[in-house]
């Protein structure tokens, strides 16, 4: 159902506020290679009829144990939730109040690194690793729900709830403060667990929930989701601190990645084209880098933005870091490896097949085939946005109900933003890539998504097109056999 923006506008600002960065906690988790170093012995129970509160509705409850507590589990859709939050002690996590009847009723509330089963040193700069299926301190079997799958909770209970906001019907029918008891629908019975602050301060029982993505967005913050008793959304946001206590909810390894398979950017090695060796990536000749290789339809891309120093590139802020992580960005004629008097005027050279400086035997591609990647993807990415299966599933700062990014054809586009006249901007929200086909003296076509729309664009047939001194990335495309 659609929700008044005014209402979400509000709620994410009561996120923001509750969720602000500053300071931190520097004890270590219990583990620090994403898995858990306790003992878990985990009973599955046969299910039971459960009547819900505020509901006409009963929904089947099953259980696990882990650790000495049990919970109630319940599947909504094709996924298998537990029903309860995590009460799990590990260092970095706390009871509301720092009192044991809290975490009785509420669980605990952890760090990002601690939820994750990583080192804490890792709430303050980028981890990087697979967000599928990271079990983190959840039971063997089951891990921490990342950005896509709890789109895939949001979106199945919003296509089954009538007119109900889906905060509502995922929120507990008791314990809410102002009028703020949901329906409890489906069974996931979201009590107002509060959070804590990075400065040691709870705030916010019996007026919040909020619970934390395996999706990383930066250094500092990570995907949640939310809902508070001034609105009946179940709220999404990318820019929460890593170091502020939130609750954890673990979903079973069964469940898909928003219907699709391990689509986080680490696809499986059949996802891959093995045209370049066993593993998968090309090598360039010239200054020894790796690239991952993906075949989508006819075509085989580049899986990553070519880092290839030549005059007229930057690393982002300069920094050589950046370039590691996003790739290079390059003017057009920079690109096309052509003559820099070309930035004003009409070069007027053939765009089919033209290298530039992509490695040998592969090119820039020109708007055709960056349309043939667009019929593709959109032809097979069934009611997805094509800039959504194409957009990695990190890093973006998603805002105006964007879905986020699935990756499900392994391109892994990053928001690296844009260099304009010398100044660096739009990290996070958006991501450019130079075409070959030139459009005028100064301009030429670009493609590019932006983090509030699920769509892919050309801008040359807009008739918006760039100038070609901007900083764009580059991606490259295998000639054909």
């Amino acid at each position: 159902m659609v929700v008044n923006p005014a209402i979400k506008i509000f709620g994410y600002f009561m996120v923001a506020l509750i969720l602000g960065a500053c300071g931190g906690d520097s004890s270590s988790p219990s583990t620090e290679d994403g898995g858990s170093s306790s003992s878990v012995i985990i009973t599955l129970s046969s299910s039971s009829s459960v009547g819900l509160v505020n509901s006409s509705s009963s929904v089947e409850y099953g259980s696990i144990t882990y650790e000495g507590h049990t919970y109630k589990t319940v599947v909504i859709g094709s996924q298998t939730w537990m029903a309860e939050n995590l009460n799990f002690a590990v260092d970095s996590s706390w009871c509301y109040n720092n009192s044991a009847d809290s975490c009785v009723k509420y669980g605990r509330l952890y760090q990002w690194a601690s939820a994750m089963g990583i080192d804490p040193a890792y709430n303050y700069k980028v981890w990087g690793g697979s967000n599928v299926n990271h079990q983190g301190i959840c039971p063997e079997g089951w891990h921490l729900p990342n950005d896509n799958e709890w789109q895939t909770l949001y979106d199945y209970v919003d296509a089954n709830n009538g007119s109900e906001g889906v905060g509502f019907s995922l929120a507990s029918g008791s314990g809410w403060a102002y009028g703020g008891n949901g329906s409890d629908l489906f069974g996931f019975s979201a009590l107002p667990g509060g959070s804590r602050s990075n400065v040691d301060f709870f705030n916010y029982a019996s007026l919040g929930v909020y619970f934390w993505s395996a999706t990383e967005t930066d250094g500092s913050r990570a995907g949640t989701r939310s809902k508070d008793d001034s609105n009946e959304d179940f709220l999404y946001a990318s820019y929460n601190s890593k170091d502020v206590g939130l609750s954890v909810r673990c979903l079973q390894e069964e469940s898909l990645v928003n219907g699709a398979s391990s689509s986080s950017g680490n696809l499986s090695s059949s996802s891959y084209v093995n045209s370049a060796g066993s593993d998968n990536t090309l090598t360039d000749s010239r200054d020894g880098q790796t690239y991952k290789m993906v075949e989508m339809g006819t075509q085989t891309w580049m899986a990553e933005n070519l880092n290839y120093a030549v005059d007229s590139s930057w690393c982002y802020n300069n920094s050589a870091d950046s370039c590691t992580k996003y790739g290079r960005f390059y003017q057009w004629t920079s690109a096309m490896d052509i003559d820099s008097s070309y930035i004003a005027t009409t070069w007027g050279g053939s765009n089919v097949n033209h290298q530039g400086i992509c490695p040998e035997g592969w090119h820039l591609p020109n708007d055709n085939e960056w349309q043939t990647l667009y019929d593709y993807v959109d032809a097979n990415n069934g009611s997805e946005g094509v800039g959504v299966s194409l957009k990695s599933t990190t890093l973006w700062l998603y805002s105006n109900g964007a879905k986020v990014g699935s990756d499900s054809f392994g391109f892994s586009a990053f928001p690296t933003g844009v260099r304009m006249r010398e100044i660096f901007y739009e990290n996070g929200n958006r991501a450019y890539f130079w075409s070959a086909s030139e459009v005028s003296d100064n301009d030429a076509s670009s493609w590019y998504m932006i983090d509030y729309s699920d769509d892919f664009y050309q801008d040359g047939r807009a008739n918006i097109s760039f100038d070609k001194f901007y900083g764009f990335n580059v991606r490259c495309l295998k000639n054909a056999e």
